[in-house]
């Protein structure tokens, strides 16, 4: 479910996102991006809250899920000047999984943060506050400074996907796959995956694969259930190459293969 900077979809082509400013109150919080209790989880799940934002005046944000009162909640602080993830957070039965920065064009940076409320709670809300520093969200406003956000959301999930655009109600899609059928591919030739893991399951995971078709011809590297690189390749049913590329893989970093 997704709680977005902008208004309309004119607004999401600026690239510029939207400038959110802080208020003029005196020693507080300034959290003007904030999805008040209206969505429901499974009670004690994992969900994660995701975002593209950019400093300002302001250069820290502070990314927080947690119940109506944040009695219960989970967050991290980071660094949009930067690029260094800051401190945790935390309060009652909140319990944070796992967090990410992304550096991007412009300026721009791709945040997010995963966890848990607990306590059998499923009504959450989603925040994002303006900071001065590292853990320090409560300052005097001056109703002017701000940072620009763009695309923030809500996932039922412990690690962010691609952006989905959603207006007042939830939505869901099927994990990301591109196929591109090349009919005119000439052989030898070369592959390459660049890619960055956003979860390593117990299974294998497919980076890249080309075949005829037929399930018989192909190729493609992949990640074992140990999360290391491989390359397989066959001709017919018969194995012609499995080879180990690299070392295990870790989320959150790029890879090239």
């Amino acid at each position: 479910m997704l709680y977005h900077c902008e208004r309309n979809r004119s607004a999401r082509r600026n690239a510029n996102g939207r400038k959110i400013v802080e208020d003029g109150t005196a020693s507080t919080t300034h959290f003007p991006i904030s999805q008040s209790p209206g969505y429901t989880i499974v009670a004690d799940s994992t969900f994660c809250i995701s975002g593209f934002f950019k400093a300002g005046e302001r250069s820290w944000v502070h990314l927080r899920g947690g119940d109506g009162t944040e009695t219960n909640a989970f967050g991290k602080y980071f660094n949009l000047a930067s690029g260094v993830v800051g401190s945790s957070t935390a309060a009652g039965t909140g319990a944070l999984a796992a967090s990410g920065i992304r550096a991007l064009a412009n300026g721009w940076y791709f945040c997010w943060v995963s966890g848990t409320v607990g306590g059998g709670i499923t009504a959450v809300r989603s925040m994002a506050k303006m900071g001065t520093a590292d853990n320090t969200q409560s300052y005097s406003g001056d109703g002017a400074s701000g940072l620009y956000c763009w695309g923030m959301q809500t996932e039922a999930a412990a690690f962010p996907s691609s952006y989905i655009p959603t207006t007042t109600a939830s939505a869901t899609r099927a994990a990301d796959v591109l196929t591109i059928s090349s009919p005119g591919v000439n052989y030898p030739l070369g592959m390459f995956a660049e890619f960055e893991p956003s979860s390593l399951a117990a299974a294998t995971q497919v980076a890249f694969a080309l075949d005829s078709g037929s399930g018989d011809d192909e190729a493609y590297l992949w990640l074992n259930n140990a999360a290391v690189v491989r390359l397989l390749s066959e001709t017919g049913p018969t194995s012609q190459a499995n080879e180990t590329v690299g070392a295990a893989v870790v989320v959150g970093t790029a890879y090239k293969a």
